[in-house]
């Protein structure tokens, strides 16, 4: 199983947080991480700096 597939298995089971508004790596992708620490698995979308 690759990443790709791990990551549908987790969306198919609700599992899977998507965060879909731009984050900074530095100052703000930390502080959302420790927020949802414990509870779904995070995936953000679009950090800034990142394609």
């Amino acid at each position: 199983m690759d990443l790709k597939d791990c990551l549908k298995k987790l969306e198919s089971e609700g599992r899977l947080c998507h965060v879909k508004t731009e984050v900074d790596p530095v100052h703000e992708l930390s502080g959302i991480a420790a927020r949802l620490e414990g509870g779904k698995v995070v995936q953000f979308d679009h950090v800034k700096g990142f394609q």
